[in-house]
């Protein structure tokens, strides 16, 4: 089966310049709001679109609404606002992720220096809805300026998912949708479809068509832009998520969690390398940065949650270890939810790792030249044991399934770091 509608008459073009965007908007906008560009063949998929139609219709086109496949992000690098988009559907924690105040996805007018619109399919593919203007929100261009506006959500009660919407009722044209997709597709094998049937079922959805166009048209008319900022993205590197303070001046807020842990998995990696080698002295020191990471991370992970929950970063005045704010912040945010949080237990695996954690990032951190017992067994310093390979795959571990025993019972939260077991990224590492 084609994947995609054929085109006849030449083929589309769309652009990858500076207006690039507004070009793919353009397209989808003919594709939508012009029913002769729409051709019914005899052949699977029944359906192609005529590329000299469409050209002829693009001409002039400068002001026009489009029920968009694609979602219209801003104020991110479109590369940087995608990996964090892809990232979060693996379920996060490989970058510093996306904050609500980075006004990422795109309500009003967009930001003119830094717009991109995320595309999930190609424009022509079989199973999405060129012909349609079925979607929950809209995109007006008006020149050079974009806009979108959310005007429903989609209903995933039935079979097939629908957009609704209290602006306009876009179920008809969702049925005569509907009624297309069985008569050209849910078929038996060599019962071919009525095309006059097909003929009829586009006709109608093109009358359907030009009156959503033109009620969403009227109602950008009546809406105000919204809050418009108008500033070259930022570059954000893995470890950054932009953010806008009062004032709406764009910031990055870093995501120091992030980089701590993958400072423990790397030194974690170069401490397997010196045992190799039966480097001891690179052992040792790979071994307390490990260490001194793992417990920097978990702090970072609870003076984010500090922050989330009370609006303010931590201070000196707020005493506590760091398992005992991952706590209580994170008992307050699911008690927001009406929910009941299941704290970390004192006995568990987890939370005597994490707190043993603790004590020896303090001892290294604010070192004084203790001596310690020899190992009978290595005749090294007892110390190399508190720091060995096997001791830190078990901290990199345990500091991963606390995380995760937080955040899941936040789903809204996304984890700071990788919380999932067997996850490979940042090359061959391992992730214990």
């Amino acid at each position: 089966m084609l994947d995609q509608y054929p085109v006849l008459n030449g083929a589309l073009e769309v652009a990858s310049g500076p207006d690039a965007t507004i070009d793919f908007l353009r397209l989808e906008h003919v594709l939508q709001r012009y029913r002769d560009v729409w051709v019914v063949i005899p052949v699977k998929p029944y359906l192609a679109v005529d590329a000299r139609r469409v050209g002829e219709h693009l001409v002039g086109v400068s002001c026009f609404a489009v029920m968009s496949s694609g979602i219209l992000m801003q104020n991110t690098r479109a590369e940087e606002g995608l990996s964090r988009l892809v990232s979060m559907l693996m379920g996060g924690g490989t970058n510093a992720g996306t904050a609500a105040s980075g006004k990422g996805l795109v309500e009003g007018k967009a930001n003119p220096q830094a717009r991109w619109l995320f595309q999930g399919n190609p424009l022509l593919s079989i199973g999405t809805r060129p012909f349609t203007s079925l979607q929950t929100r809209y995109v007006y261009v008006d020149g050079g300026d974009i806009y979108q506006r959310s005007i429903g959500e989609l209903d995933v009660s039935g079979m097939f998912s629908r957009p609704r919407s209290s602006l306009i009722d876009l179920d008809p044209l969702a049925d005569m949708h509907e009624a297309f997709r069985r008569e050209a597709f849910d078929r038996a094998i060599g019962d071919e479809p009525d095309v006059e049937k097909l003929t009829q079922l586009l006709d109608a959805m093109f009358v359907e068509n030009t009156r959503v166009l033109d009620r969403v048209t009227l109602h950008h008319s009546e809406a105000s832009p919204g809050e418009a900022f108008d500033y070259k993205a930022p570059e954000l590197t893995r470890y950054g998520r932009l953010v806008h303070d009062a004032t709406g001046a764009p910031r990055v807020e870093m995501a120091f969690a992030l980089v701590h842990y993958e400072r423990a998995l790397r030194d974690f990696d170069l401490l397997k390398a010196a045992n190799r080698t039966a480097n001891k002295e690179a052992a040792l020191a790979t071994g307390v940065y490990c260490i001194v990471s793992v417990a920097a991370c978990l702090e970072a992970v609870a003076n984010k949650l500090f922050f989330i929950e009370k609006g303010r970063h931590p201070t000196m005045r707020d005493r506590g270890t760091p398992l005992e704010k991952l706590d209580a912040a994170a008992a307050t945010l699911v008690a927001q939810t009406g929910g009941t949080y299941v704290p970390l237990h004192p006995n568990d695996a987890s939370y005597v790792a994490m707190e043993r954690v603790r004590v020896l990032r303090n001892s290294f951190m604010h070192a004084s030249e203790r001596d310690a017992a020899i190992s009978p067994d290595t005749l090294l310093s007892k110390v190399f044991d508190e720091v060995s390979e096997a001791r830190c795959r078990a901290y990199l571990r345990e500091l991963r399934l606390t995380v995760g025993k937080v955040f899941d019972q936040l789903p809204k939260l996304p984890a700071p770091i990788v919380t999932r077991a067997n996850t490979t990224w940042l090359g061959s590492l391992e992730v214990p």
